[in-house]
């Protein structure tokens, strides 16, 4: 039986019945058996547009089943949207809004915030400018896969990676095209990388 890896991301709901039909072949990130993934129910998150009041659909639940004749490992796990951002409330639609509003603004991150609907603090817009940051080497090395760097006036480099990933995904919300297309986060999971100290 060929042993597929399974994807970090899904695009739409025929994507996830897609991805469902062929668990079968997907082999465990955790334990790498194949032949033993499940449905486990759909994964949940806050609406950001609620203030956390409701909730919305953010992925599908797998688990690498172990009861019965099965030999999985147990582990459960989410495949996500691929607006979702791993870890984070903020989707990938008003974070593709933030980063076109701080090109437009030439990195004025308090004039950005003001441009949007103000659904996350001016503190998450600072800290997600600093974790744009840590994660440019990996991104840059994505994007110029996609296509060569745009010209770009501004001196500041993360600016000229927002051009780029732009330029790469010319749509909306460019950053679910990034995580669809190479089933990786935008960001990095702030968890496990300390975060650089701000600029005075």
């Amino acid at each position: 039986m060929p042993k597929l890896s399974l994807p970090q991301f899904f695009t739409g709901d025929e994507h996830r019945q897609q991805l469902i039909g062929k668990l079968k072949l997907l082999s465990c990130p955790h334990c790498a058996q194949c032949a033993y993934l499940i449905c486990n129910g759909l994964l949940y998150g806050n609406d950001p547009e609620q203030q956390g009041c409701a909730r919305i659909e953010r992925g599908q639940r797998i688990r690498c089943s172990d009861r019965g004749a099965s030999e999985g490992c147990g582990h459960s796990f989410a495949v996500l949207n691929a607006t979702s951002l791993p870890k984070r409330s903020i989707n990938s639609t008003y974070l593709s809004a933030l980063l076109k509003a701080i090109l437009q603004c030439a990195g004025r991150i308090h004039e950005a915030w003001q441009l949007g609907k103000r659904l996350f603090s001016l503190s998450t817009a600072y800290r997600i400018w600093r974790q744009v940051n840590y994660a440019q080497p990996q991104l840059r090395h994505r994007l110029c896969d996609c296509t060569d760097p745009p010209p770009c006036d501004e001196p500041e480099p993360r600016l000229q990676l927002i051009a780029h990933l732009q330029s790469a995904f010319p749509k909306t919300d460019p950053i679910q095209s990034f995580q669809s297309h190479f089933q990786i986060p935008l960001l990095p999971d702030s968890r496990k990388h300390p975060q650089p100290p701000r600029s005075m």
